[in-house]
């Protein structure tokens, strides 16, 4: 997956957009880590939808880069019916910016409990052992089930955030009751979610579950994470319609109305 260096709004971000032109627009957000840890998304959901994933530059990539790059993403005349998707890192950035008149749904993955922000130096530690020894990964981001193969993958894809970098994410974890439609992936073996805690901000309808995954179940179990989220845009789509329709009814009954009163007067 290639990003290119674009201009967009008023700065530069490395940027992809892919897909054919649809009715909603999704827009996968990185957080923490880099954009390459959605290819599978951007693969599956490509071949049906408008898509787009995005990385600010590497001075801008802390918590406030990363907002004010997706505020300019979905800012784009091109994207005025957007379903944003964040990792559990970049939850709150797409809360933040759910208010904007662009975006019409969210779809989160997992929540932070009580997210420890560790030391920088156990933080080097840790990665360090996590790159080196994949199968560590089971311990901490995956399932005890994952294959080997899946960790391997991921090791080499994914861009390790510096210390400060994640720690202004951690930093801004807490999430409330969303406005707009949303549904959040809760993750059976995902060691920094609870599903209390989920249930604390969405109902029981909203929350898909996935078995036996852990933190990036979008990454360990992409066909899981694509039809639940393939199934929220269903009824995203068909709730945009609905709206629609009934814009233009209230439309064509406010012009008749006006032309009847129009007549009257004449007479």
């Amino acid at each position: 997956m290639q990003l290119s260096l674009r201009r967009i709004e008023d700065q530069n971000i490395y940027y992809q957009e892919s897909g054919e032109d649809s009715s909603i627009q999704l827009v996968f957000v990185p957080g923490a880590f880099n954009a390459k840890i959605w290819k599978h998304q951007i693969n599956y959901f490509s071949k049906n939808y408008k898509t787009a994933v995005f990385e600010p530059l590497q001075r801008r990539k802390d918590y406030e880069g990363v907002k004010k790059a997706l505020e300019s993403v979905i800012s784009q005349e091109v994207m005025d019916k957007v379903v944003l998707v964040s990792d559990i890192t970049s939850n709150s950035i797409v809360q933040e910016l759910e208010s904007h008149e662009n975006v019409k749904a969210t779809f989160m993955t997992g929540r932070y409990s009580k997210p420890d922000i560790p030391s920088r130096t156990f933080y080097k530690i840790i990665w360090s052992s996590l790159i080196r020894e994949p199968k560590l990964l089971r311990r901490t981001l995956f399932s005890e089930c994952t294959r080997y193969n899946v960790l391997k993958e991921f090791s080499e894809d994914v861009v390790v955030p510096k210390h400060d970098i994640m720690k202004s994410f951690l930093e801004r974890h807490e999430l409330s009751r969303p406005e707009k439609p949303s549904a959040t992936v809760y993750s059976t073996e995902d060691r920094f979610s609870s599903l209390k805690s989920i249930r604390n901000l969405q109902d029981d309808h909203s929350i898909r579950v996935i078995e036996r995954a852990g933190t990036y179940s979008f990454y360990e179990k992409p066909e899981e994470y694509n039809k639940a989220l393939n199934d929220f845009l269903t009824k995203v789509k068909k709730s945009i319609e609905k709206n629609e329709v009934e814009k233009a009814r209230d439309k064509n009954r406010s012009l008749t109305e006006f032309e009847k009163k129009k007549v009257a007067i004449k007479r």
